[in-house]
Formats: C-alpha cells, sequence, structure tokens
C-alpha cells in the first residue's frame, strides 16, 4: 500500500502536466474560436486574435528548436515523390471543387476574378501572406509541437491538428468553412510530419486558398466574420 501511494505521488506532476496542457489546448483550440462565433467581433479582432496566438506560437517554436525560425522555415527536404503526390492530390481536388461549384452555385463560378480582377488579385498577394503563414505557424508548427505529448503518434497528432484548423472556422457562420478546412488540415499537418517545413506547407496551403478564392467559395471564408 505503501509502494503504491508513493508511485501515485511520483506520477503526480506528470499527470498534472498533461492535465494543464490539455486545460490550455482546450482554451485556445475550443473555448476560443467558439467565443468569437457567438460574440462576433468582426474580421479586425479575428485578425488580431490569429496573429497574437501566431507569434506567439512562433516564439515558442523558436526557442524550443535547434535551429531557430530560420530552421523551421526551412525544414527538411521534401521528397520529389512527394510533392508530385501533394500537386496530384491538389488537381484533383481542385477538380472537384471546381465542380461542385458549377453544379450547386453557377453563378458564383470565377465571379472574383471577373468581377473584380484588382481585388482578386490582391487576394492572391496578400492571403499567404497575411492569412496562410500565420494559420500555418499556429496549426502546424506550434500546435503540432506543443501537443504531442496528448497526442501520441502522427495519426492522433494530425487529426487533432486537422480537426482543431476546421473548428476555427466556427467563426465564418456557416458549416462550409470548417467542413473544407479540416479536409484541407489533413493534408497540410500530414506534410509537416514529413517535412517540418513553414515555408512548404504555407505553399500547399496557399494553393488551395487562393483556388477557393478564384472559383467562387471565398464567400464561405469571409461573411461569417464581418457579422
Amino acid at each position: 500500500m505503501v509502494e503504491s501511494k508513493e508511485s501515485r505521488i511520483r506520477m503526480s506532476p506528470v499527470s498534472t502536466g498533461r492535465l494543464l496542457l490539455a486545460a490550455e489546448f482546450t482554451i485556445l483550440f475550443v473555448f476560443v474560436p467558439l467565443a468569437l462565433s457567438l460574440l462576433h467581433p468582426g474580421r479586425g479582432m479575428v485578425f488580431g486574435v490569429l496573429t497574437a496566438l501566431s507569434v506567439a506560437g512562433i516564439h515558442h517554436a523558436h526557442t524550443k528548436s535547434r535551429g531557430g525560425i530560420a530552421a523551421l522555415w526551412e525544414g527538411r527536404d521534401w521528397p520529389e515523390r512527394d510533392k508530385r503526390r501533394t500537386l496530384a492530390l491538389f488537381c484533383a481536388c481542385a477538380a472537384a471543387m471546381a465542380a461542385g461549384t458549377v453544379a450547386f452555385m453557377p453563378d458564383r463560378f470565377l465571379d472574383l476574378p471577373i468581377e473584380d480582377p484588382t481585388a482578386w488579385a490582391l487576394v492572391l498577394i496578400l492571403y499567404p501572406i497575411l492569412s496562410v503563414v500565420p494559420q500555418e505557424a499556429l496549426f502546424r508548427v506550434f500546435l503540432m509541437s506543443r501537443y504531442k505529448r496528448l497526442f501520441p503518434g502522427r495519426l492522433a497528432l494530425v487529426a487533432a491538428s486537422a480537426l482543431s484548423f476546421g473548428f476555427a472556422h466556427v467563426v465564418m457562420g456557416n458549416w462550409v468553412a470548417p467542413v473544407l478546412s479540416a479536409v484541407g488540415g489533413v493534408f497540410f499537418a500530414y506534410s509537416w510530419t514529413i517535412h517540418r517545413s513553414l515555408k512548404w506547407v504555407v505553399v500547399e496551403h496557399a494553393l488551395y486558398g487562393c483556388f477557393v478564392f478564384t472559383i467562387g467559395l471565398g464567400r464561405f471564408f469571409v461573411s461569417g466574420a464581418s457579422q
């Protein structure tokens, strides 16, 4: 009985640490998006929260990484076969999204580049910098590093990253953005486990995002945040 008590005492700091980590994860990736969704603070506040969390995440990852932020940006080599597989997957998904847009929202297909080419060009330039980089820094670099103790194994960690990424899009006020984001999150998180390169995961995310805005699905990723 004495040995059992001593074992529980020795294990308690570890258990407490995991419990605190789980509470932190729940606050950041469940309560914060839910609060923003319910309060409708506007795009500025949503972007501000995302930026603040991303900066904190990058700082944490920088301090934990042996090579600092430069190593996180470059990552490991990405094998050519995996690059080709990623590009093939993007082409298949792009074709499916385009077909779905034409079938269910034909009036929206290519509406942004046709009706407002200037705005479309700005989206292609600014979206990867202002939106994709912070999101990938938070949901891949930070989340998949800090919370890997909670989700041991590649599959669990990829699922946690993808589902958190999808749930964060509840602030958009529709179901399309969370679903598409969760699916995309699987691709981005899996890629991150291969090359650990913020640069390449930003490129992959930007391909999908810019295509979404081009074909007419972009309204699902901006409407709710402006209420």
